[in-house]
């Protein structure tokens, strides 16, 4: 699972090939991280927000959130897995559905 996420972000970073498929492909992919990201609890949400949209440490989150930083660590954790669930299994179907061939 882990190496067809890797196949998969190799392809649409290489500049080498700019289609509309892969455009297509990876506003789909924005798309459902968006969708997973929604459906996670409140307080993975935070987490998330405030690491990847604020900048912020663990610590401060830690902080802000009144919780333990091991607390904010295992936030994330599962926030992150959650997130890889739904991009996983909008690959599997594009894999499955789509004509196009990794290089």
């Amino acid at each position: 699972a882990t190496q067809d996420l890797s196949e998969l972000e190799e392809w649409l970073t290489d500049s080498a090939i700019l289609t509309g498929r892969k455009i297509e492909i990876t506003l789909a992919l924005q798309k459902d991280l968006q969708a997973g990201y929604e459906k996670l609890s409140p307080a993975r949400k935070e987490v998330i927000r405030q690491y990847y949209f604020e900048g912020r440490s663990f610590a401060e989150i830690a902080e802000t959130l009144g919780k333990s930083i091991g607390a904010i660590h295992q936030l994330h954790f599962h926030a992150l897995h959650e997130l890889q669930k739904f991009i996983k299994k909008r690959w599997e179907k594009l894999k499955f559905h789509c004509s196009f061939q990794l290089p």
